[in-house]
């Protein structure tokens, strides 16, 4: 959840002043609220949810005064100080600034005097936006299934590309026994040698494989 500083930069001018308009919203001692009127910009509201902010700005905003709302920042120590040092955040007393159930949302970046732009909303309900008068999505959104493609082959040129796979195997082994016999050294003349022997055997393979592949893709 983002949180925010809450800064008093200056106090307008009014009739009374910055000190007793503080004492009298915030009924913090005179000391403190002229301490805080002499000490500012100031922040006065540290790492706080941006209701919490934005409700502190229309109250101090409320007697005169000139507040940001910063995104807060991690806060490291200085070397030498104190605790006491650190103590910058001024507390007022009392949190309900404003009744239950009044306050649903508020911009603590908005312009106090920017037009147009109010800067508490009420709870009134969302208009529907453009995307929410959409029906559901038409057929041609939805992801297409596998069975449905135009680009699927068929089960008949299946077969027949592994019809022509094992031929083209078989074929092979063939050419393969056919070379070794040719050149008069086979098993199939009776005078091979080890390397006759793993040629026919490659050759047997070939055959073997191709030949099942066409009676399995013949028989599907």
């Amino acid at each position: 959840m983002a949180r925010f500083d809450v800064w008093i930069m200056r106090f307008e001018p009014l009739d009374a002043s910055p000190a007793e308009r503080l004492e009298k919203a915030f009924g913090i001692d005179p000391t403190s609220a002229r301490s805080l009127e002499q000490s500012v910009p100031k922040i006065v509201k540290h790492a706080v949810p941006a209701k919490a902010a934005g409700e502190m700005r229309v109250a101090l905003e409320a007697i005169g005064a000139v507040v940001e709302c910063r995104p807060s920042r991690e806060v490291k120590p200085v070397a030498g100080s104190t605790r006491r040092d650190s103590a910058a955040v001024f507390h007022p007393p009392g949190a309900d600034l404003f009744p239950a159930g009044r306050v649903s949302a508020i911009d603590p970046f908005s312009s106090a005097g920017e037009p147009g732009a109010p800067r508490i909303s009420v709870d009134d309900a969302v208009p529907p936006t453009a995307d929410a008068d959409r029906g559901a999505p038409s057929e041609v959104e939805l992801p297409e299934a596998p069975g449905d493609s135009s680009a699927s082959p068929a089960p008949a040129a299946l077969q027949q590309t592994g019809v022509r796979r094992a031929a083209l195997t078989l074929g092979a082994g063939l050419a393969i026994l056919a070379i070794g016999y040719l050149l008069g050294s086979s098993v199939f003349r009776g005078d091979a040698d080890w390397m006759g022997i793993g040629f026919d055997g490659l050759g047997i393979y070939f055959v073997g494989s191709g030949g099942y592949g066409l009676f399995t893709s013949v028989r599907s």
